[in-house]
């Protein structure tokens, strides 16, 4: 039996996370939240509220953390308890129409943020490429990490539901607890019975030797010799592995 190990959050960051909900401007980065929102285009009120239900949300997800430690034994529920946060509900509410894109299709992604970067260079547009995701990527908001993904797995949500057409799903290494497996494509999937028009294409890809992802088919050797695999045909062997120990 496995078990998963959640760290405590530091008492230290979660006081200075309540610190800035009661007074958002002296978050030092509340000037460049404002500086990137107005080149952006949202108005003032807009980026005035979004800071402070941001705030307030890192300052609330301690305790549901805790919670869903405590009450829960399954993965995805202590994921749906984490994200119950009101305050991230609300700034969904708030800036929904700002997760608008500028490509004709979304993409998601899991396997590091090269992924994304990759995505957006063959066209299409990931969450933290649209205006909002595109201005909060950029702040480090909190030390813990914790206290702020739950944000982006409620952005990532709403993002989800504004497919159209097709989305575009690019993946280096299959991962079941990933958000992108576990929350975005079955997301996804509710999307598409109400709209035919969304469907998935998938875009295996791999890291090069260098480091850039590439699209994912065999590449032989300098000089020629045995194909080499690639990062992403190691992840399906992988992937066939797990799937023969585990059950569905």
């Amino acid at each position: 039996m496995t078990r998963w190990v959640q760290r405590q959050g530091d008492p230290g960051v979660r006081e200075e996370a309540r610190r800035h909900a009661a007074d958002p401007t002296v978050h030092g980065e509340w000037g460049t939240f404002r500086d990137m929102m107005a080149q952006a285009g949202f108005p003032d009120d807009v980026t005035d509220a979004a800071w402070q239900l941001v705030l307030g949300g890192i300052a609330e997800q301690g305790q549901l953390n805790d919670e869903a430690m405590a009450r829960y034994a399954d993965r995805q529920e202590q994921r749906d308890h984490r994200a119950s946060n009101s305050w991230y509900q609300e700034l969904v509410k708030l800036i929904g129409d700002y997760l608008e894109i500028n490509t004709p299709t979304p993409a998601l992604w899991s396997g590091g943020r090269q992924i994304s970067d990759y995505a957006l260079a063959k066209g299409h547009t990931p969450l933290e490429s649209t205006p909002f995701g595109g201005v909060v990527d950029k702040l480090t908001l909190t030390s813990d990490w914790m206290l702020k993904t739950p944000m982006w797995n409620v952005l990532s949500k709403a993002f989800v539901n504004h497919a159209r057409g097709p989305v575009h799903i690019f993946l280096r290494a299959y991962n079941p607890d990933s958000v992108l497996i576990a929350q975005e494509v079955p997301q996804l999937r509710v999307v598409m019975a109400l709209n035919p028009a969304v469907q998935l294409i998938w875009h295996p890809v791999y890291a090069t030797a260098d480091g850039p992802p590439g699209p994912g088919r065999r590449r032989r050797r300098p000089g020629g010799g045995r194909p080499g695999r690639t990062g992403w045909e190691t992840g399906r062997r992988r992937r066939r592995q797990w799937c023969r120990s585990s059950r569905w």
